[in-house]
């Protein structure tokens, strides 16, 4: 039940391979971290490449991506009834609200302004607290409802919690029963705040297919299998430009307009976008869906890089015809993707640095995160850094020109994790968190008996690793 993909050749559905090898290049050569990608033309994979350690069938945090499946959810409870784009928030929780001079702009609220961006809110409320939606609604307004764009992830988060009272489950457990058993989306995991609810702007994780499979769901304009399973007239109002958003802080395809939670993309695409590379790109033209996991957050607006090359590399290589020379390509390309792996830095597994920091303790400088020694060790494939404190020991295992499973050095968390030497004095140690969308990196400069280390942490949890970050000067004892 629902969507099964057939996988064929690219060049069957009008795809040069060739187009996919120069992609696969192209975001080589901006060192982007990938996980996987599949593109999915007239309902059928055509590609479909993961980046090991990741692989296929392993549920991937889509974060923002999320907010799309919320408005999905959106539009079907208008359908059924249960609430309208012109409904007031505050209505739906007057206990909430109970006690609290509320202003008249959170008083005009509507879900239709919650859904396009455009809340009284300058950015998310504060989330610290139990009661996510209170904190949304008593909290200070800065502008008129409506009117302007604003990036607000509680305001999505708030429409979760509208769904849940209006139709007393879970919006996890309606969606199930109304959208992700009629398209064939299997496992996912979505997590609630502390009140229960799910959490609507970025708490799903789920496979790259499945996402494909939502993604198509609204290229066939809300049918599967005959079905309408989500009315057509919200695919179409969801998906075209509700407000304008040049004053997005951060860049996305050029800013282009908003819909309700979707993107406004070239091409007239539209497009579901999650922190870090997580996308579905939409391109009815083309019958085209497109899906990447990933993490950029090494990169100011590196999510950017991941459209640029779809766009300027992939995008020209899908027409009508059947490309030339296509099955040399199609040889090329499986060979391609049966060997891809996350991001690693050119480099080797050796140096002569090794050899002579093997086993040895380096005392460290006093520091912020109070580290007193630093001790590396090599092992042929394999090596590792240890850095003590008087209260612990956080250690980063990895394979050398490759990955390997690992803990985070800072938490109960597992992980992938790399090294690498990029010249015979530096050693790069990349850090992968599995669950969460966070790389740690440790920049290593051996200068005769003396190193210095860098710690340094990309992505979304930043905070959380900050006391166990900085720079570190050692001297071998």
């Amino acid at each position: 039940m629902g969507f099964e993909f057939e996988r064929v050749l690219p060049q069957s559905v009008g795809v040069d391979p060739q187009g996919v090898i120069d992609f696969i290049d192209s975001l080589k050569q901006k060192a982007v971290n990938m996980h996987s990608f599949m593109l999915v033309r007239r309902g059928k994979v055509a590609a479909e490449c993961y980046y090991k350690p990741f692989a296929a069938g392993m549920l991937h945090n889509i974060y923002s991506v999320s907010k799309n499946i919320t408005s999905a959810a959106v539009g079907l409870a208008i359908s059924d009834g249960l609430i309208r784009l012109d409904d007031k928030i505050v209505d739906f929780f007057p206990e909430k609200i109970q006690g609290h001079n509320i202003h008249p702009y959170t008083r005009a609220m509507t879900v239709e302004h919650l859904l396009k961006m455009a809340t009284v809110h300058p950015k998310s409320t504060d989330t610290s607290g139990d009661d996510w939606i209170k904190g949304f609604l008593t909290a200070p307004p800065v502008k008129m409802p409506g009117m302007s764009f604003a990036y607000d992830t509680t305001g999505t988060h708030t429409l979760c919690g509208i769904i849940q009272k209006v139709t007393g489950k879970a919006v996890n457990e309606y969606l199930r029963e109304k959208l992700f058993d009629k398209i064939g989306i299997g496992e996912i995991e979505w997590i609630t705040c502390p009140m229960g609810i799910n959490v609507g702007g970025g708490g799903i994780k789920m496979t790259t297919e499945d996402m494909a499979k939502f993604g198509q769901l609204y290229l066939n304009m809300g049918v599967c299998g005959g079905e309408q399973v989500l009315p057509r007239e919200w695919v179409i109002k969801s998906t075209s430009r509700q407000i304008d958003n040049t004053n997005a802080s951060f860049m996305l395809d050029g800013r282009t307009g908003y819909g309700y939670k979707f993107w406004l993309g070239r091409h007239n695409s539209y497009i579901c976008f999650g922190m870090g590379g997580q996308f579905i790109i939409v391109v009815p033209e083309k019958e085209l869906v497109f899906v990447t996991t990933a993490n950029t957050k090494q990169a100011s607006d590196g999510h950017q890089l991941i459209l640029d090359s779809f766009w300027d590399v992939l995008y020209p290589a899908i027409g009508d015809g059947t490309p030339q020379a296509a099955a040399e390509a199609n040889a090329r390309l499986d060979k391609i993707a049966g060997s891809l792996e996350m991001h690693i830095p050119d480099g080797k597994s050796t140096s002569p640095a090794a050899e002579i920091a093997n086993g040895k303790a380096f005392a460290a400088d006093e520091n912020a995160a109070g580290y007193k020694s630093l001790v590396f060790g090599f092992d042929g494939q394999y090596g590792s850094l240890t850095l003590s404190s008087e209260k612990a020991q956080h250690k980063f295992s990895f394979k050398l020109c490759g990955w390997q499973e690992a803990k985070s050095p800072f938490a109960d968390e597992n992980a992938f994790c790399s090294g690498v030497w990029t010249d015979e004095k530096t050693l790069i140690i990349n850090l992968q968190l599995k669950e969460r969308m966070q790389m740690l990196t440790a920049y290593c400069h051996f200068e005769g008996g003396s190193a210095v280390v860098q710690i340094s942490a990309a992505g979304g949890f930043v905070p959380e690793f900050s006391p166990y970050c900085g720079w570190f000067n050692c001297h071998m004892q």
